[in-house]
């Protein structure tokens, strides 16, 4: 069964006006004539999305994920696959990495309480070509919406500066549009690890914003996407920018056997609330610049 926690909204009435509405996307939103669709990658082509997918002990998983995204996507150009495998399983996924064939694979170092070595790997690949998408993926996901590539690169400068990350419109464990829409502040609190996306998608520029402050990357033991929603939130807190667009995609979970979920509760709730002002410089920043530009 899915590892999933009850959901209840949070008592009292919202303090705040919430921000505008977007608008929304057009019915025939432009998509890839299908006989021209690329199914090969072609290396020649740059791609706009760069998606990190580690995985362990789960090669058939990893296989059963990744040919339903290939095949749910509209260009196979649009984005490039990274595989993060543990070194001590380089056998195990030896013959699944054949078949699948991604463009580039890491092998990293095994940790039973830190994903630090999984973010370093995928913060270096975002680093070394011109993306302007990186979207975090699991071997645990399943029912990617059709088309999800080329919704994605819809939102391709939504801001002109931009700096902004991408929720999709998946809703379980309590993620709902309303949280997402508010920024994770709700009733003077912040929701951003308990009810925020958990598959965030952010920019070359927000991520480049974002990395300077991960000089300790042990410290927040490589789960960095907690570490955006924060950041997010405290942008609309704070100054009320709100940078959280909607992309126009869902996915749903596999069954998983928790232990994600297991750590966060352990570890990510009573951390993230007190790094507040940490992170203060680096919101003071992207603010500035949102400012200039």
């Amino acid at each position: 069964m899915r590892n999933e926690r009850r959901f209840r909204w949070p008592e009292g009435e919202f303090k705040f006006n919430p921000p505008p509405e977007e608008s929304p996307l057009p019915n025939e939103y432009p998509r890839p004539n299908p006989e021209k669709y690329n199914r090969v990658r072609n290396p020649e082509i740059d791609a706009t999305i760069l998606i990190g997918i580690p995985s362990r002990n789960k090669p058939n998983d990893l296989k059963k994920c990744i040919e339903q995204l290939i095949d749910a996507s509209d260009d196979r150009n649009n984005y490039d696959l990274l595989f993060i495998i543990d070194d001590d399983q380089i056998d195990d996924y030896k013959e699944v990495v054949g078949v699948l064939n991604p463009d580039i694979v890491k092998y990293i170092k095994p940790s039973k309480d830190s994903w630090t070595n999984i973010q370093i790997a995928c913060d270096e690949q975002f680093s070394k070509k011109d993306y302007y998408f990186f979207m975090p993926y699991g071997d645990d996901i399943s029912g990617l919406s059709h088309g999800w590539d080329t919704q994605i690169i819809y939102k391709k400068n939504h801001f002109k500066d931009d700096v902004f990350m991408l929720y999709t419109k998946t809703i379980f464990y309590g993620r709902t549009p309303k949280f997402h829409e508010r920024c994770y502040y709700v009733n003077g609190k912040c929701y951003a690890w308990t009810h925020g996306e958990t598959m965030p998608i952010i920019t070359k520029k927000l991520f480049e914003f974002v990395r300077p402050a991960f000089k300790n990357v042990e410290r927040y033991k490589g789960l960095k996407e907690l570490v955006y929603l924060t950041i997010i939130h405290l942008l609309y807190r704070w100054h009320k920018e709100n940078r959280n667009v909607c992309c126009e995609i869902s996915f749903d979970y596999t069954e998983n056997d928790g232990t994600s979920l297991k750590m966060f509760e352990e570890v990510w709730e009573p951390f993230l609330s007190e790094i507040f002002e940490e992170l203060r410089p680096t919101v003071e920043k992207i603010k500035n610049y949102i400012d200039k530009n």
